[in-house]
């Protein structure tokens, strides 16, 4: 009875022993990997470091190109590419860095830096690796855009501008050679088109706070969160938007949701036809408009961002798209910081990455695309549309859903005539401030 007694406390053992093992398999291919950022280092001297991004096909061809391209150059340096499209790769994000198992070097959201490093520390500070990392190509403001209490977190690949781009052959043909610089002349314009047709489409809350940010110089929301508009002057926003509605610049957000419902502007047959003969988005956009419209024979154009009277500031905002981060876990930081200097600055990873991000935001990757002839005339005028228009940051907090999902919700409401002006503004405040109260409980 003894032997058999202790067989079965044997067994006992033996089994936890096997359900740990077990347990700490499937944690580690949950994680990808068990070790945290301990990679897979040869004998030979090479080391592994490790890259994770989503995207599209062109994304992720143009990235592996430059990856092959950047061990060519550092043979004893092996790059780990981890991607995938959009779909989860947020929530495998969340796991990884919980679980310090993060890449190396990561494409990283604007508003992820508020779950992932809300005091600055959640990332390397690459401040500390500018010997390696060439920021000669980025204005201040640009960086600002990636630091957190004086640490550099991320560093911007691109920057989005709200713009208004037009059909130039549609105005051209109505008369209009000459851009106004007022949104009292766009009222003008309005009045030379044919009835049916609208010279900018816009309908969204950005669109209302570019107006605001021109009267009063500030951003809607802080680096807090905090709203930095009145309820007066969100009203006069929702006033603004109804009169260009109103005087025929821009078509009723019921019209848009019954005529083109939620798919781009830049696929419909009115944008096509010249009946939505400009609109009102981000410099990002502009290419697939651009082309779009090319096959119909015409000119895609940007004119100079309207102004109101005494406007404080040009008002249209912007804001970073896809930083580049370094994992603070990193066992080979120098490695690492070496690789994305290679993709933001060398020639060769420049050209490889080419557009597939966008325009880069680093003049010096911008020199180096132009004249290796990567940059269509579109995305030029646009470059030079954003040098020239001195918009303000937008908060971190706009870009998270809770927050968007407020502020859209309302401006749907108050655009098919459900609420007026002063019930919206007094809303946006009410619900914005909810949003961003629950977002900041949760990542307490």
């Amino acid at each position: 009875m003894i032997i058999n007694l202790g067989g079965v406390n044997i067994m006992k053992r033996l089994t936890k022993k096997l359900l740990i093992a077990s347990m700490t398999v499937l944690a580690c291919l949950g994680l990808t990997a068990c070790s945290g950022n301990k990679s897979a280092d040869t004998k030979d001297g090479k080391v592994t470091i490790r890259f994770s991004w989503w995207g599209n096909d062109d994304r992720h061809k143009d990235t592996l190109k430059a990856i092959k391209a950047f061990e060519k150059a550092n043979p004893k340096i092996k790059v780990k590419a981890e991607y995938s499209g959009w779909d989860g790769f947020d929530q495998k994000m969340a796991t990884q860095i919980s679980g310090g198992t993060e890449a190396d070097v990561m494409q990283i959201n604007y508003d992820w830096y508020l779950n992932f490093s809300p005091k600055g520390e959640g990332f390397a500070d690459l401040n500390k690796y500018k010997k390696i990392i060439d920021l000669s190509g980025y204005s201040d403001d640009i960086l600002k855009a990636g630091e957190i209490n004086g640490k550099l977190n991320g560093i911007p690949h691109g920057e989005n501008t709200r713009v208004i781009a037009v059909n130039k052959d549609i105005l051209n043909k109505y008369g209009i050679t000459e851009y106004p610089k007022t949104w009292t002349g766009w009222e003008e314009v309005a009045k030379k088109l044919p009835d049916g047709y609208y010279p900018v489409e816009f309908s969204t809350f950005l669109d209302i706070i570019c107006y605001i940010t021109q009267k009063t110089g500030k951003s809607f929301l802080d680096e807090e969160g905090n709203i930095n508009y009145s309820q007066s002057e969100l009203k006069d926003g929702f006033d603004w938007y109804q009169q260009m509605v109103d005087s025929g610049v821009s078509p009723s957000r019921k019209w848009v949701m019954d005529t083109v419902g939620h798919d781009s502007i830049a696929t419909t047959k009115e944008f096509l036809n010249g009946k939505l003969t400009g609109f009102f988005d981000w410099t990002a956009v502009l290419n697939s408009f651009s082309t779009n419209l090319k096959q119909t024979g015409m000119t895609l154009d940007i004119p100079p961002f309207p102004e109101v009277e005494g406007a404080k500031s040009d008002g249209a905002i912007k804001k970073p798209t896809m930083l580049f981060s370094m994992s603070k876990h990193s066992e080979h930081p120098k490695e690492a910081a070496k690789f994305l200097n290679f993709i933001l600055n060398d020639p060769e990873g420049v050209k490889a990455m080419g557009t597939s991000r966008g325009l880069p935001v680093n003049t010096n990757a911008q020199k180096i695309l132009e004249e290796n002839d990567q940059i269509d005339d579109i995305t030029k005028k646009a470059i030079s549309y954003s040098n020239a228009t001195k918009g303000v940051m937008e908060s971190r907090y706009m870009e998270l859903s809770q927050i968007a999902t407020a502020y859209n919700d309302i401006t749907d409401s108050f655009g098919v005539g459900k609420i007026n002006s002063k019930e919206a503004a007094k809303q946006i405040i009410t619900k914005v401030n909810a949003a961003v109260k629950q977002v900041k409980s949760k990542a307490k």
